[in-house]
């Protein structure tokens, strides 16, 4: 009997690594204080030439992000078609809604989402779940418990049962 043994090749080539923009912004700062080349840039920083050569050749659209003040965490932009339109109108109408103590639920954003979009008259645009946490992570927004009662408390009647407890408590 003949064994027959097969050699497995791993064909898998590199993945891109995705950067940051604080990342991206390093990067920039190497080739301009360090004057390395863009394979030394690609070495040093473990990524592709061709990818550290797209951030030097797109250093002022990076840095015009970075010093915008957008998330520094963020990998990609978000570029479809009137999606940077509808994220900040989403955000803006969060925000007045807060502040007028309107309660906010994922459901609720993502149907203001569709009707932005529609507004708008963006078309393939779906508020999922997916483009919700994503827009919670851009926006750095958090979806927590907020007491319905808690803005219309009456300050004088807490003070009186904080006195009347404390007697209570002592006698």
């Amino acid at each position: 009997m003949r064994m027959v043994t097969f050699k497995v090749r791993n064909n898998k080539t590199p993945k891109k690594k995705v950067l940051y923009i604080k990342e991206k912004t390093e990067i920039i700062n190497v080739f301009e204080k360090v004057k390395l080349s863009v394979r030394g840039v690609a070495k040093r920083f473990n990524i592709g030439k061709t990818q550290a050569a797209k951030i030097n050749k797109n250093k002022e659209k990076i840095r015009y992000k970075w010093e915008s003040g957008v998330n520094v965490h963020q990998k990609r932009s978000f570029v479809k078609e009137g999606g940077s339109e509808i994220d900040k109108k989403c955000f803006n109408w969060l925000v007045k809604a807060r502040s007028q103590n309107v309660p906010i639920s994922g459901s609720i954003l993502k149907a203001k989402a569709m009707e932005i979009a529609g507004k708008l008259c963006v078309r393939n645009f779906n508020a999922s779940d997916g483009w919700l946490n994503k827009w919670r992570i851009r926006n750095n927004v958090a979806f927590k418990c907020v007491s319905g009662e808690a803005t219309h408390v009456n300050q004088d009647g807490v003070e009186q049962f904080s006195t009347k407890l404390l007697s209570l408590l002592t006698g």
